[in-house]
């Protein structure tokens, strides 16, 4: 079995289980940067979706194991810094809450300080950064917006 049949299989059976986790999301933008903060529950599993780009990411608080083909099993414990590389994509079993940051530089800026306009950039930057096409699993997390 290959390694997207394996992360398939992983996904399907964590869905059919359980509901996916609620994950809580902070989109944050300033000239040239969008940081996109994760709030992550204790003791849960779940898959992460394929990334794009190469960017920083940061555990700001809490203790999380995470695997992937590239990388293998690495116990991360706040505070931790570290890259996300193009094509990899992450199995997470988190041990207590999680504060999972991300950085992004970028020109992509709300048009204004409507919710609408967020969204609208949060999905142009998505676009950039995540392959939406690789597995479609995931449960898109609620969004709060920073104005």
């Amino acid at each position: 079995m290959e390694y997207k049949e394996v992360l398939e299989k992983i996904g399907s059976a964590m869905l059919e289980v359980n509901n996916p986790p609620q994950l809580h999301r902070l989109d944050i933008f300033t000239p040239g940067l969008y940081t996109r903060h994760l709030r992550l529950p204790a003791d849960c599993v779940f898959l992460t979706e394929r990334h794009k780009s190469l960017h920083q990411f940061f555990v700001m608080y809490g203790k999380i194991h995470v695997w992937s083909e590239q990388l293998g099993w690495q116990l991360l414990e706040a505070p931790n810094v570290g890259i996300t590389i193009p094509g990899i994509q992450r199995l997470f079993r988190t041990y207590t809450e999680v504060v999972w940051a991300t950085a992004h530089p970028t020109d992509i800026y709300p048009v204004d300080g409507s919710k609408e306009a967020y969204k609208e950039a949060v999905s142009k930057i998505t676009d950039q950064i995540i392959d939406r096409n690789y597995l479609k699993i995931v449960a898109e997390p609620e969004m709060e917006v920073i104005e």
